[in-house]
């Protein structure tokens, strides 16, 4: 069963989280997720660790976020995701890479990188 989920990470960091299988079914979700995150004007992390899958629908909306928060000053958002996982393929293929996006491999690593100041660029960093 697809979920998305939204938590506050700290004052000033949220994360959405896409569970499962996402087609056009989750999209007002997904939406209303990103929105209440985006109300507080913090930064983002969309993780798809947990995601199995993701339709063009989905991959038109997280366009939409992304798209918004490169216009901000500094790195606003970034995704995580399972290197090697057929989602990670898919947003590789449809060009959601370095400098578009900074893309991490897991939480922990946006939030070190962040927290050492590495968040005014997009920036690559796959791998365990």
């Amino acid at each position: 069963m697809a979920q998305v989920t939204l938590e506050q990470l700290s004052a000033d960091i949220w994360a959405v989280s896409l569970l499962g299988e996402h087609d056009i079914s989750m999209v007002d979700a997904l939406r209303d997720r990103l929105a209440q995150a985006f109300a507080n004007d913090a930064r983002l992390i969309i993780d798809l660790t947990d995601a199995t899958f993701v339709d063009s629908t989905v991959l038109g909306v997280l366009f939409a976020v992304i798209k918004q928060a490169t216009s901000a000053v500094g790195e606003t958002l970034a995704l995580v995701v399972r290197p090697g996982s057929a989602v990670d393929q898919t947003i590789t293929l449809t060009g959601f890479t370095p400098p578009f996006v900074a893309t991490y491999p897991s939480r922990d690593r946006v939030l070190a990188a962040w927290q050492d100041g590495h968040h005014e660029r997009p920036n690559l960093v796959r791998g365990s």
